[in-house]
């Protein structure tokens, strides 16, 4: 006798692309949604994915209490960069966010510029260190800093700092 085959949650929400790698991730975004305790969360060397940036962006709009996200050395484009800085407009509890090591580059940084710059986004750190911005995006975001009296440490080395930039940093 056949046995029908079920999908189990994280089949359905990986939907018909079967990215495997990204199970975990998923499986993440489905606790996320539901805890309501957890206050720090590291998924750093995780592989992730923009397609599990936009999963785990879904669980946190919902989640009141992460404060702290590691998603640093991760596979992160400016596609999941700007998933985020749509959750940095929205998420009040969010306070230490770390991109290091990723693909973030110019547009990335324009994206999260953009979130930085409102006065009620909750960011007090953000590290993106060796994303690849240039000049251009880290001027960017030090507009928005000088917006934003609420972030008080962000960390930018090993991207392509040029003069004009640091100057204005």
């Amino acid at each position: 006798m056949c046995r029908p085959v079920i999908k189990d949650e994280t089949q359905q929400q990986r939907g018909s692309a079967g990215v495997p790698e990204e199970d975990t991730t998923i499986h993440m975004a489905l606790m996320l949604k539901v805890n309501n305790t957890l206050q720090e969360i590291h998924l750093s060397k995780h592989e992730m994915t923009d397609t599990g940036v936009e999963r785990l962006c879904e669980a946190l709009r919902e989640n009141k209490t992460l404060r702290y996200l590691d998603l640093s050395c991760n596979k992160i484009t400016r596609d999941g960069i700007k998933c985020l800085a749509e959750l940095l407009k929205k998420n009040t509890t969010l306070e230490i966010l770390d991109l290091t090591s990723n693909r973030m580059e110019d547009e990335g940084a324009f994206y999260l510029a953009e979130a930085i710059q409102l006065n009620d986004c909750s960011l007090k750190a953000l590290a993106i260190v060796s994303n690849n911005i240039t000049g251009e995006g880290l001027k960017a975001l030090a507009a928005a800093i000088k917006l934003n009296k609420g972030l008080e440490y962000i960390y930018i080395w090993g991207n392509v700092l040029d003069e004009d930039a640091c100057q204005r940093i």
